[in-house]
């Protein structure tokens, strides 16, 4: 039976630190060791010292509303880290290595753990953590995911556009027994079929654990319009092959819409002046 650990950071409590990488998708095999390693940055002006601590993370609704929990006795004994404690200068980066043994007893559910490095407050300051960041373990037992996703929603807006980037909202929910990895690709093409451009909710795909909802945003043009539009434009939302939904809008383009009323007027003068001329 494997197991896959997926890596993902979620920042914390401010910006002194910060992880790398984002995600990271790690399949094991149980009883077999995996190690990964976690890029840790001193991001503020002063010298730091950081811990690591492991914790079990559980979710209510949303993906993005977290609950952290001591670890039972036996979890801990799963999880270690070369050099637990060090210190880092003011834009040092190091880089940590996690340990892990997820042992072939283990009760065959899926759980998250949090690796979290936080700073050393000095000695007699009265002070419990300045600063934390944390990296998610998404623990999968089998060969692959088992998740399901339902597209609870997914559109464009403006529905007619001139000239402002369209912004796209999809909103997901894991009805499955397992963590998911949402569609992340969108395809946008012209009223004619032809594809006319490509984005991604982010860099790199986002996890949803079982039974929770989250929404994802992005924004085409990023860049704004500097095409243009005329028509409508589809935007179809894909996770590799499989199609889970479609929203269309009409962009029409304000420069374009300004050079067909100046023809209109224009034409209009025309037939004005003729139609005077006429009846001269």
């Amino acid at each position: 039976m494997g197991v896959m650990a997926v890596l993902l950071f979620v920042p914390s409590f401010t910006l002194a630190m910060t992880l790398k990488p984002e995600s990271i998708d790690i399949l094991v095999t149980s009883g077999v060791p995996i190690e990964q390693s976690i890029e840790v940055r001193n991001s503020s002006n002063e010298v730091r010292d950081y811990e690591v601590a492991f914790m079990r993370v559980s979710f209510s609704d949303s993906a993005e509303d977290l609950t952290f929990a001591a670890m039972s006795e036996e979890e801990s004994a799963w999880f270690s880290v070369v050099t637990p404690k060090f210190t880092l200068e003011p834009d040092e980066t190091r880089n940590i290595l996690v340990r892990g043994n997820i042992p072939q007893t283990a009760p065959v559910i899926p759980m998250t753990i949090a690796v979290l490095v936080r700073e050393e407050p000095p000695a007699g300051s009265g002070i419990t953590v300045r600063s934390a960041g944390v990296s998610l373990l998404f623990l999968h037992l089998g060969e692959k995911l088992q998740g399901n996703v339902e597209v609870l929603s997914w559109n464009a807006k403006p529905r007619v556009g001139g000239g402002s980037p369209v912004t796209l909202n999809g909103l997901f929910k894991n009805t499955g027994n397992d963590t998911v990895i949402l569609p992340n690709e969108i395809v946008i093409s012209d009223m004619f079929g032809r594809e006319v451009g490509r984005t991604q909710f982010s860099p790199s795909p986002k996890r949803l654990p079982v039974g929770t909802i989250r929404s994802l945003t992005t924004v085409w043009p990023q860049t704004g319009s500097r095409h243009l539009f005329l028509g409508q434009y589809t935007f179809s939302l894909y996770s590799g092959n499989a199609l889970f939904g479609q929203a269309r809008v009409f962009l029409l383009s304000p420069i374009l819409t300004v050079s067909l009323s100046l023809f209109a007027l224009a034409i209009l003068g025309i037939l004005l002046v003729a139609r005077k001329r006429l009846r001269s």
